[in-house]
């Protein structure tokens, strides 16, 4: 991995509550007609409506809203001594109007509260919300978000900022049946080279690639500042996010990894990043950079923060790749996933799948990190080219570290020892552990099963000893463990939802040492914290 001297700015989020942007407006409801048949929205002027009613709401319904510091454009609730939810249906616009296009407003069944907006649309035609703000409001913000509602999956959805200078799209986004948070980073488009202005918006244009009619409900369109660290995390890491990206900053300053949604709307791991190229089977090995082509050219990306405690994190990107409208209905689409797993010790585990049942057969696959890797093939190389991949399905787990102990981690990632159970359940093995020795190569951790929150094993290092091993023991805890090896206990561990407990254990393993791990128990017998 690449290091470099990080440079980040720690945020303080303070829990306040913002004032509800919003403004009185004239008329009710319309069916899609032109503009002219309407009187002009009124500038969005700082009307005070005092603390919004639903703020908490919202904060527990939007995970970006949680830190209080949000401004709402449009909600569809009635407000004492303000607008009407239904007058707030007056700040968009159909385009072009046309038979079948139309608003109304939705007295129930909101993403929150009772009000919003539901809308039908027919191909070509964009949804307008007209923004006149009598000043700039949306600069020293970093989100726009909004909830969308749809009635089947639709991978073709966008949102288009268009200011006095010029016009940002998002790339594509997935819309799932149901109701969809959908957001759009703005301190990109604010970074823009000279043709986009993010403090003169006048639109928020919503609209779909595709010409398929689209019925949906629009809720909630919140201007977030949604800069924050993100808490519990490996110790003595700093996790912050900031927009859609995110930033982890090692203790002593020294590696950085960036989290960016890339203009393609594929999240990567900035220089960070592994290289993927895929050739068919009539073509040369490809040269070492990314090349997806043979997966399709249209590209949409999801990420997930999946786990975040003292001892490690983990976070998912998908690469989907649907070749044809409504693919999703069926999940023939291809994908590339990365799930990622870092320790608090600087290690990290990818695991890498593609999956092409979707897609043209894939000859030579070649897979570049950014330095040299330990691979679960059992060997250490800063590059793997496999020339007879079958799919539909490859997958591929290596280690990369820096620092002083990187060999000696790359060499317990390619030659992991072994464990012998004395107590725990026979059979039990991670998904992740490829040839069942117990080591799980998709998170780089040994895995064990108690009986009855208790398990021991023998822990048998490798030649040459093994360094700061990780373990993942399913306990059924949902408090504590008490965990030991050879008597010394192990004290920073963190429970996963699922009841099991991860923890590393420090030092250097030299010579076969027994680990032994219980649930934590009170004087009556009952889980403690």
């Amino acid at each position: 991995m690449r290091m470099r001297p990080a440079n980040f700015k720690v945020i303080q989020v303070l829990p306040a509550i913002l004032p509800v942007v919003l403004a009185a407006v004239c008329g009710c409801t319309w069916p899609g007609g032109g503009e002219d048949e309407h009187p002009a929205p009124p500038a969005i002027g700082l009307w005070q409506a005092g603390p919004d009613p639903l703020a908490a709401e919202k904060g527990r319904a939007y995970s970006e809203a949680g830190g209080g510091l949000f401004i709402t454009l449009a909600d569809f609730e009635d407000r004492p001594g303000g607008l009407t939810g239904r007058q707030q249906v007056g700040y968009f616009r159909l385009d072009p109007p046309g038979p079948g296009n139309k608003l109304s407003f939705g007295q129930a069944g909101g993403r929150t509260g009772k009000g919003c907006m539901a809308f039908a649309i027919q191909g070509g035609c964009r949804l307008r919300m007209i923004v006149r703000a009598d000043r700039d409001i949306f600069t020293g913000h970093t989100l726009l978000e909004m909830a969308v509602e749809s009635s089947a999956f639709r991978d073709d959805f966008r949102i288009c900022l268009a200011s006095a200078k010029g016009q940002r799209f998002s790339p594509p986004m997935l819309l799932v049946p149901g109701w969809n948070d959908v957001a759009v980073d703005l301190r990109k488009p604010a970074a823009a080279d000279g043709d986009f202005d993010l403090g003169s918006v006048k639109e928020i244009i919503l609209s779909f690639d595709d010409p398929e009619p689209f019925e949906g409900r629009l809720d909630d369109v919140m201007l977030l500042d949604n800069r924050r660290q993100i808490s519990p995390c490996p110790a003595g890491w700093t996790v912050g996010k900031q927009g859609l990206d995110y930033s982890i900053i090692s203790p002593d300053g020294q590696f950085r990894l960036d989290v960016v949604r890339s203009a393609d709307g594929l999240w990567r791991l900035g220089e960070n990043q592994t290289l993927l190229a895929l050739a068919g089977p009539a073509q040369t090995q490809p040269a070492f950079a990314e090349r997806l082509e043979l997966m399709g050219l249209k590209r949409l990306g999801r990420f997930s923060l999946t786990e975040s405690n003292a001892v490690r994190m983990r976070f998912q990107s998908r690469w989907y790749f649907p070749s044809a409208a409504r693919q999703w209905a069926s999940l023939a689409v291809n994908y590339v996933s990365w799930d990622y797993t870092l320790y608090r010790d600087g290690r990290l585990i990818t695991t890498l799948e593609v999956n092409g049942s979707a897609g043209r057969p894939v000859g030579p696959v070649s897979i570049k990190p950014p330095g040299r890797a330990a691979w679960a093939s059992g060997q250490i190389a800063d590059r793997l080219v496999q020339k007879d991949l079958v799919l539909p399905v490859g997958r591929w787990s290596f280690l990369q570290a820096g620092g002083a102990k990187a060999e000696k981690f790359l060499s317990n990632f390619a030659a992991p020892g072994s464990l012998v159970p004395l107590i725990a359940l026979p059979g039990a093995f991670s998904q992740g552990d490829l040839d069942r020795d117990g080591f799980d190569e998709s998170q780089g951790c040994y895995f064990l099963a108690g009986i009855g929150g208790v398990c021991r094993a023998v822990v048998k290092p490798p030649k040459g000893g093994l360094l700061n091993p990780a373990f993942r023991i399913a306990l059924g805890a949902s408090g504590g463990a008490d965990v030991n090896i050879e008597g010394l206990a192990i004290r920073q561990q963190a429970v996963l939802p699922d009841g099991s407990v991860v923890f590393i254990v420090p030092g250097l393993i030299d010579r076969p040492m027994l680990l032994e791990a219980c649930v934590r128990l009170d004087d009556a017998g009952r889980q403690t914290p």
